[in-house]
């Protein structure tokens, strides 16, 4: 069970935040928690007036895109015939999940170096080419807040810069973000504030730079 220890904390309307800490001090339990993905044990968890959790909060994190492959991987119906091939789910349909393409699609895929990839298989993508279609998923939602899990962790040099421009640009063209990690360091321009936690304990939150200058970071 996750009980957290006299959190009080306030993700106020167009703030940029950062949750940080090391695993285990509750960054996914937390927004488990605002996304109604968990029940609160005590306290009070209030929402802006008309805001709906299950609409209007969207996730980018490994375990999506686990859950994605996952499934692929059991619809495969090419290992029952030497002639098949199955594609499975492909970035396209990943990205788009049952919506019309938005008039700009195609050319947010060229910036980010998606465009050739959209007729191919998820099961094929390289972890910065998924984590860059799972993160497109996310933006076309349109969702009030993006809750993304560590994006950047486990990418390649090459893949790891990609992901932050995609990601700074669409908090500078307004998407609101939760970003969750391990990493103090390198966090993405935007963010403004950050709140620490550690064993489901608020070790502090506010402004960037306050923060930062504390003697907990």
């Amino acid at each position: 069970a996750h009980r957290f220890e006299g959190l009080s904390w306030q993700l106020g309307p167009g703030e940029q935040w950062a949750v940080v800490g090391r695993n285990g001090a509750g960054k996914t339990a937390l927004s488990n928690l605002l996304g109604g993905r968990l029940a609160i044990a005590s306290g009070q968890l209030r929402y802006a007036p008309g805001f709906d959790p299950a609409r209007d909060i969207a996730y980018v994190s490994f375990e999506l895109q686990k859950q994605l492959c996952d499934r692929d991987q059991r619809l495969d119906i090419s290992e029952f015939s030497a002639a098949a091939f199955d594609p499975g789910t492909t970035a396209r349909q990943a990205i788009l999940q049952g919506r019309p393409a938005p008039d700009d699609m195609q050319q947010q895929c060229r910036r980010y170096r998606l465009d050739a990839l959209l007729e191919t298989g998820i099961r094929y993508l390289s972890s910065g080419e998924m984590r860059k279609v799972l993160l497109l998923r996310g933006l076309l939602q349109q969702p009030q807040l993006l809750i993304l899990d560590d994006p950047l962790e486990g990418l390649d040099r090459v893949a790891r810069p990609e992901l932050a421009r995609m990601l700074e640009d669409a908090m500078d063209a307004g998407q609101q973000v939760l970003l969750l990690t391990r990493h103090k360091r390198n966090l993405p321009r935007a963010i403004g504030h950050i709140l620490l936690l550690d064993n489901l304990r608020k070790v502090a939150s506010g402004p960037r730079r306050r923060i930062t200058a504390t003697r907990e970071w």
